[in-house]
């Protein structure tokens, strides 16, 4: 998991590109990865106001809570702000820095952190719900030893982030949220075709790795007596019916544009491949895909949301690409200018 997906490589900006070589001519393609193409072109709107939230609430000592309606339950929709520590910890800080410079610059240091630090944790559980869905765990295994273990597997960087490690609130997100996940297993009748599949478009330049290929099962079969999915084949697939999908696994809090148009980028790869070796099969099932999924896995409910891919949306991010890559060629406005003038206008001399 730390390592990150195989043939990419990320920057030291954090912006993430694949490889391709291929094995048969050893022509070499570098591409961007979906995800930084997004990073590239600016953070949404909602995570952006969500991050300034999380700054007031740092500097105020205050905590979102859902409102309460006249009956004593939560009005859909509506939250308040209430106090949960005064003076804030920020408060206290800036008051003991006493104006002095460098307690000032750990404190403004400290302040950013917070923008982020809720995402953080999300960010840790949901990669550690994702190993046990890849890893088919049961909600049953999931205790502290087996969280702890996996929060090993993350990268220095995430781990740093997530500052108290492991508490019981994580424990029991992942739980709650894997058992989520084989409710909806139960409950919709799909057959995982790939895990992680590298999707490759040399044309447009970029390259990706979903979270799945999905077959959804027409109705009536309950997917008994089928070949194991490495030997899944589109022609088979094609003969028994249903629908296939580029599905990605989500947990967060609530479902985005951003997510659809994402998969919208992986259905529309050229092909499957890795070590520049292309895998035919799964290749046919891509090409032969025409919807997207999105499985939302929260600890308090599942939801399944399937789309066409449809040319409004793959435009959309065939614009944000372009712009991306325009700006990861010309991350400095000066390779742009032809000319330069300068200047600066006399120093008045003090009266």
């Amino acid at each position: 998991m730390s390592g990150g997906p195989q043939n990419a490589r990320v920057n030291g900006e954090g912006l993430r590109s694949y490889t391709w070589k291929d094995a048969a001519t050893g022509e070499t393609h570098e591409l961007l990865s979906v995800t930084t193409i997004r990073k590239l072109c600016g953070e949404q709107y909602p995570l952006v106001n969500w991050q300034l939230n999380n700054l007031m609430d740092t500097v105020m000592g205050t905590v979102k809570r859902p409102a309460i309606g006249k009956r004593g339950g939560p009005l859909k929709g509506k939250y308040v702000y209430l106090p949960e520590e005064y003076p804030s910890e920020f408060v206290e800080r800036y008051t003991a820095s006493d104006g002095k410079s460098a307690p000032l610059t750990e404190l403004r240091k400290w302040a950013r952190e917070q923008a982020d630090q809720p995402r953080n944790i999300a960010a840790m559980r949901g990669t550690i719900v994702h190993a046990a869905i890849e890893k088919n765990v049961q909600s049953s295994r999931i205790e502290r030893p087996w969280v702890e273990a996996e929060f090993e597997n993350l990268s220095a960087k995430d781990k740093a982030r997530a500052k108290e490690g492991v508490t019981d609130p994580d424990v029991l997100f992942v739980r709650q949220a894997v058992a989520n996940y084989w409710d909806l297993r139960a409950s919709v009748p799909f057959v995982i075709v790939s895990r992680e599949p590298q999707v490759f478009n040399l044309s447009m330049g970029y390259g990706g790795s979903a979270d799945l290929i999905l077959w959804f099962l027409p109705e009536g079969h309950d997917g008994r007596d089928l070949p194991k999915a490495h030997q899944l084949t589109y022609k088979l697939i094609e003969s028994i019916g249903g629908y296939l999908a580029v599905g990605d696994n989500k947990t967060s809090q609530g479902i985005y544009t951003d997510q659809v148009v994402q998969v919208h980028a992986y259905g529309a790869g050229e092909f499957i491949g890795q070590d520049g070796v292309v895998n035919h099969r799964l290749t046919d099932i891509l090409q032969a895909t025409k919807r997207g999924v999105l499985l939302h896995i929260r600890p308090d409910k599942w939801a399944v949301h399937t789309f066409d891919f449809s040319e409004p949306v793959y435009r959309a991010f065939a614009g944000s690409l372009a712009f991306a890559r325009f700006l990861f060629e010309y991350p400095r406005a000066e390779r742009l200018f032809i000319q330069n003038y300068t200047g600066s206008a006399p120093e008045e001399e003090a009266a």
